[in-house]
């Protein structure tokens, strides 16, 4: 657990509030279990706004508040995530993928939102099958595309792979490039 010290007196204030708030909703069970001393919550209790106020601009009681660091950790990674899945399909819209591409590519993503997206970004691609790349540059797309594994290790879902495959051969939608990846499945 991470102890912060609470020094800004608008949020002692706040957080003296909140405890009333607690009293009021009858969690006093809960704040006894956690230490909480019964007389002094009732005097707590019986406090004007002002008082309150007062209180917390006279730095005593000294306030802290925890925080759980897995969960602290697990919200971190979870805001980074969706950032990052946000940007990608930003990348992928932008640069071509097909809705169908898209659904399997974001399968937690509300297809509305997608499509939010796709209007946002004034993206009106063309429907239908795309054309594959010339024999040539198709095979270097195979080649690209089965040593990604060895080279880049680290890159391990279908998105990440599509997105860093286009990174090399950019002037080719990744509709285009999903395609030719699979065109022998």
């Amino acid at each position: 657990m991470m102890m912060v010290r609470v020094t800004d007196n608008t949020l002692r204030a706040s957080l003296l509030m909140h405890l009333i708030e607690q009293l009021e909703r009858g969690d006093l069970a809960v704040l006894l279990e956690k230490g909480a001393c019964p007389r002094s919550m009732d005097r707590l209790r019986g406090l004007a706004i002002n008082e309150i106020l007062h209180l917390a601009s006279s730095g005593h009681p000294d306030i802290h508040f925890s925080i759980d660091e897995g969960g602290f950790e697990l919200g971190i990674e979870t805001l980074f995530r969706r950032k990052q899945e946000t940007e990608h399909l930003v990348y992928c819209i932008q640069n071509g993928a097909s809705q169908s591409m898209l659904n399997q590519l974001f399968p937690s993503t509300d297809p509305r939102v997608i499509q939010t997206y796709r209007k946002l970004l004034k993206n009106d691609r063309k429907t239908g099958r795309v054309a594959l790349p010339d024999e040539s540059v198709r095979d270097l797309i195979h080649q690209c595309w089965f040593g990604m594994n060895e080279e880049y290790p680290e890159i391990t879902t279908l998105r990440e792979k599509l997105i860093l495959l286009h990174g090399f051969f950019s002037s080719h939608s990744l509709d285009g490039l999903y395609a030719t990846v699979n065109e022998f499945s």
